[in-house]
Formats: C-alpha cells, sequence, structure tokens
C-alpha cells in the first residue's frame, strides 16, 4: 500500500480567474481543474466565466446568435446610457467592451480586476478594425471602452429580465 501523504496549498478558481491571474500561475506545481461550461477570454480585467455569470443571472435564457437576442439586450442599448462621447470612445464593440464590463461589475464586482478603469480604449468603426486590432500579438482580448462603467445599463436589463 501507499503511505498516507498530507498535502496543502492554495485552491484557485479558474472561472473566477482573469487571463493575467491564469498566466501567473506556476503550472509546474498546480494541477487545474477546469470547470464544465462557458470558459471565453474577456480581457485581463473579466474573470474566464464571464459569459458563465451572465447566463446563471438571466436565468438561463440568453439566446446570443447572429441577430438573436433578448430585446432588452438588443438595439440602441448602448443610445440609452452612453453619452455621445462615451459612444464614440466606446465604438462598434463586438467583444468584451463597457457592456460586458458593467454587467460583470454589476453582477460579480467581486472578480474584476479592480485597475479595469485604467484599460486602453479600443475604439473600431468596422469589422475590419477589429481584425487589425485582435491580429496584434498584444491584443488585450476586448474591444471598446471597458474602463467606462454603466451601472444603471445592467439594473436595467436584469429588471426588464426579471419583469418577463
Amino acid at each position: 500500500m501507499y503511505p498516507a501523504l498530507t498535502a496543502c496549498g492554495q485552491i484557485y478558481k479558474l472561472a473566477e480567474m482573469n487571463t493575467r491571474q491564469i498566466r501567473s500561475l506556476h503550472l509546474q506545481e498546480i494541477v487545474v481543474a477546469i470547470p464544465g461550461g462557458i470558459l471565453e477570454e474577456h480581457g485581463s480585467y473579466l474573470p474566464s466565466y464571464t459569459d458563465g455569470y451572465a447566463d446563471e443571472a438571466y436565468g438561463e435564457v440568453m439566446v446570443h446568435l447572429f441577430g438573436l437576442k433578448l430585446v432588452f439586450l438588443c438595439c440602441g442599448t448602448e443610445e440609452k446610457f452612453l453619452s455621445r462621447e462615451a459612444r464614440a470612445e466606446e465604438g462598434l464593440t463586438v467583444h468584451a467592451g463597457v457592456g460586458k464590463h458593467s454587467q460583470i461589475l454589476f453582477l460579480r464586482p467581486d472578480l474584476v480586476a479592480p485597475d479595469y478603469r485604467q484599460a486602453q480604449s479600443l475604439t473600431t468603426e468596422n469589422f475590419a478594425d477589429h481584425v487589425k486590432i485582435a491580429r496584434d500579438t498584444g491584443w488585450p482580448g476586448y474591444f471598446g471602452a471597458p474602463g467606462l462603467r454603466v451601472l444603471q445599463w445592467e439594473r436595467r436589463n436584469l429588471s426588464a429580465h426579471h419583469r418577463s
């Protein structure tokens, strides 16, 4: 038989970690348990399970296919909550911009890296801009202006969902 071994260590929840935290792990010294579900990079400020937290909060009824979204998450939301200047800074955002950052700041503020306010804005006007930015080896994993916070955006979205 094998002798009993005592081990101690730190347990990290990968779902709660952002890309900077994941990169800093000493992989030779740890065991990684990866949760099932949605894991996707949303830049270095949001947890890797960002979409999963949103899915859980909205009762797991989110639809996110081309052009198919719940009404309160679509079509002109930015115009309702962002100033003209903020909309110009956010630009055409398709991934991890002010909306996603505001959403997770509302749902799980404890998991957002505190320096998100200093995030460089990556403003795009079209999909060609997205491709150009994303091909850069230093791309941080988001577009738009994650440093802007729009708390009322998520309050309204969650309220609208829970009324339906």
